[in-house]
């Protein structure tokens, strides 16, 4: 789950040896609750060696810190990212073609709620089109929340439009 870079970074910022971060990391539980204590800091130090799916972790828990969302919601939406993110290019995105290709028409589902999510947190501005363009982003918004409704994500269902300004602002802060 982490590599090398990634434990050193934790045991810095903890305090804790390596050796009890990796019993740490073992449970997810405990492992979610060390990031998220590390997250009350300045992540900023370090950060450049991460692995992606901390970096992403880190940074959903620094920006959701005070805000009431649970520790697992957290997590899933930080692994939501991190397996949907590297599949995505802004290429693909804005390439007008594709985008008429994709099925509207499919049950939505865990995976294309994943998807249509973080198309629009992060990749918000390529889906951006004439008017009465299709499909238009309150498509996508719809599917991922019937999508995570039926896939038992009800919480996310119910946070849909304010985990989407929380990826947002992300990508402004930290990813930019």
């Amino acid at each position: 789950m982490i590599n090398a870079s990634d434990l050193e970074y934790i045991s810095k910022n903890t305090g804790l040896s390596e050796e009890k971060v990796i019993i740490l990391t073992e449970q997810e539980k405990d492992f979610n609750l060390l990031i998220n204590e590390i997250s009350q800091n300045d992540i900023n130090d370090g950060l450049l060696t991460l692995s992606f799916p901390l970096y992403t972790k880190l940074s959903v828990f620094k920006i959701t810190y005070n805000l009431n969302y649970d520790i697992n919601e957290k997590a899933y939406v930080s692994e939501t990212i991190s397996d949907v993110f590297p599949k995505l290019s802004k290429d693909k995105i804005e390439n007008t073609l594709i985008q008429e290709d994709w099925d509207f028409l499919e049950t939505p589902n865990e995976e294309l709620a994943q998807y249509y999510f973080v198309l629009l947190g992060i990749f918000h501005e390529s889906l951006n089109r004439r008017r009465r363009s299709y499909p238009n982003p309150n498509m996508f918004f719809n599917k991922a929340k019937e999508g995570f409704y039926l896939s038992n994500k009800k919480d996310l269902a119910n946070h849909l439009q304010e985990w989407i300004k929380v990826l947002r602002r992300m990508r402004e802060e930290y990813w930019n």
